[in-house]
């Protein structure tokens, strides 16, 4: 089967509910809102009608342009930590590559929540571990903001952690620089190290 693809001036039919019925469309490029409201996909081609300018209609052939917007549209997670859990997710970050930026810190983060929520790591461990770093009471602290950027399907993974754990945000960021690490720093996943020295290789 040949699939026509189609050029910005093309002609074509979709229903139009402004118009209340079937509409003439000339295929154009446009940016187009996500309809959640979150995002958008720019610069893509669809069918606008004729009569009311309204987007109608989209071909196959914008179809991976949509699933690339979507993917790399970012939302944000953050938290504001006691310091040594950022002063350890750095060390991680050292022991994965002494030449690494802090860059890295998101990817490594991003890494093991993931790993969570698609069950390659036993999600049980964030709830089950103590946290390796407490406070004395009355014992003052200084406090780190962690704060990344990530895609919208990243940001589905930590929510689903989240939900999962049943615990807040920024516990489940303590837990997970916890994880790495027991991991990592205490050298009780050199696999997961190799995997992620490879990571950082590709930065």
């Amino acid at each position: 089967m040949t699939v026509r693809i189609l050029s910005a001036g093309d002609k074509g039919q979709a229903i139009c509910a402004a118009c209340a019925g079937v509409a003439t469309t000339t295929y154009a490029y446009r940016d187009v809102p996500f309809s959640d409201g979150k995002g958008r996909a720019s610069d893509i081609l669809v069918g606008v009608c004729d009569s009311c300018d309204a987007v109608l209609s989209i071909p196959p052939q914008s179809t991976p342009a949509i699933k690339r917007a979507r993917s790399s549209a970012t939302e944000s997670i953050e938290a504001v930590l006691p310091a040594p859990y950022v002063d350890a997710l750095d060390l991680a970050c050292f022991t994965v590559d002494p030449a690494a930026t802090t860059e890295l810190r998101k990817k490594i983060v991003l890494f093991y929540v993931h790993k969570f929520a698609d069950g390659s790591f036993d999600i049980e461990a964030l709830r089950s571990t103590k946290p390796f770093f407490s406070l004395q009471r009355g014992q003052a602290v200084r406090r780190r903001r962690l704060s990344m950027k990530v895609s919208t399907r990243l940001a589905a993974d930590f929510s689903k952690v989240v939900t999962q754990t049943a615990m807040s945000r920024t516990d489940v960021l303590k837990q997970v620089v916890g994880e790495i690490k027991r991991q990592i720093v205490d050298g009780e996943n050199p696999a997961v190290l190799g995997e992620l020295r490879t990571l950082a290789y590709l930065e």
